[in-house]
């Protein structure tokens, strides 16, 4: 038998390429929670959110058709801080009640992902084994912003300013990987028993790059062995 569900975290600074990494995870067959669809969607569909909603925000943050507006949403959030608690307060526990839920349906892969674009600064770290955190170089990520949003470099500059600092990330995360277009991306590791490693390997069509005999059974590092293509960082 494998060993449970690791749950890992992917997060990362805007423009960094974090997307791309889960679309890869993905396509190898890996069940991803993303956690900020997830929020829009329990805004968008569940009763007693928007009851709690209107109750903080007003009867006009849902129209007529009951659809959320947006711009209620983000003229409230840009009030401060405590604003912005009170609404997590919220929304927060709704999605991390749906992560639980997602883990608990995919209870038969090795690992779990959740891609989470402020997992340290809401401390959703508690809620996964590892953290992962997507870097690339900052030139790179502003060239990025530019061209997705059709933005200036100056806006682009205070967008990266508004997130919590690169370096602080990289001190909480278990696990960083570069996304610069040139390096080859790795993944993680996990452990499996000696017995299951080449299910896994077929599993996820991934190479072992190496495997240390450990009390468990291995500790194998898996590599995809596909380069990073800069068009494909979104």
């Amino acid at each position: 038998m494998i060993s449970p569900s690791q749950t890992i975290g992917v997060t990362g600074g805007i423009g960094s390429g974090k997307s791309y990494v889960c679309s890869i995870l993905a396509q190898l067959g890996a069940p991803i929670f993303y956690a900020d669809d997830a929020a829009k969607h329990i805004m968008r569909t569940h009763s007693a959110v928007q009851e709690e909603l209107r109750a903080l925000l007003g009867a006009e943050v849902y129209d007529a058709e009951g659809q959320l507006v947006k711009s209620v949403v983000a003229a409230y959030l840009c009030q401060g801080e405590a604003h912005s608690l009170r609404v997590n307060a919220i929304v927060h526990p709704r999605v991390e009640e749906a992560w639980r839920e997602f883990v608990a349906q995919h209870a038969d892969a090795p690992i779990i992902y959740m891609e989470c674009a402020l997992l340290f600064e809401v401390g959703w770290q508690r809620l996964v084994d590892k953290s992962l955190l997507v870097t690339c170089p900052e030139e790179e990520r502003i060239a990025r912003i530019m061209v997705r949003d059709n933005i200036s470099r100056a806006t682009a500059l205070q967008w990266i300013a508004l997130q919590m600092p690169e370096s602080e990330k990289q001190q909480l995360a278990d696990i960083a990987i570069v996304n610069d277009g040139k390096a080859i991306v790795t993944l993680t590791e996990f452990t499996v028993n000696s017995n299951d490693i080449d299910t896994v390997q077929r599993q996820y069509q991934l190479d072992i790059e190496r495997a240390v005999r450990d009390d468990a059974g291995y500790k194998a590092g898996y590599v995809l062995r596909e380069r990073n293509v800069k068009n494909h960082w979104y």
